[in-house]
């Protein structure tokens, strides 16, 4: 299985639950492109409200692989682009969770 295949499968896999658990989720990218976030996807939670979480370190990544951007522009554009949009999305309607990993 090739790094594409296995990202659209962990998409799909994440919808299936999602589907499952009769949640609304809204995935990280525009549509047709969650697959590049895929990697980052930790889980999928129903309880206290339907959400995908992922591991901020790896969006970062995927904006670096995307875009060709170093660790700093990546960065900057996920605090700027990805946390503050967060703000304006409603928890009920699926709202993403972004987690910093632990690194001991």
């Amino acid at each position: 299985m090739t790094k594409e295949e296995r990202r659209k499968a962990i998409i799909e896999e994440v919808k299936c639950r999602a589907e499952n658990m009769d949640v609304d989720v809204i995935f990280l990218g525009n549509p047709g492109e969650e697959h590049h976030f895929a990697d980052a996807i930790v889980g999928v939670v129903d309880e206290p409200r339907g959400a995908i979480i992922y591991q901020a370190e790896k969006v970062v990544e995927a904006f670096m692989e995307m875009n060709g951007w170093d660790y700093e522009e990546a960065l900057e554009w996920y605090g700027y682009n990805t946390v503050r949009a967060m703000d304006y999305i409603k928890e009920e309607d699926g709202r993403p969770i972004l987690v910093d990993g632990i690194e001991v």
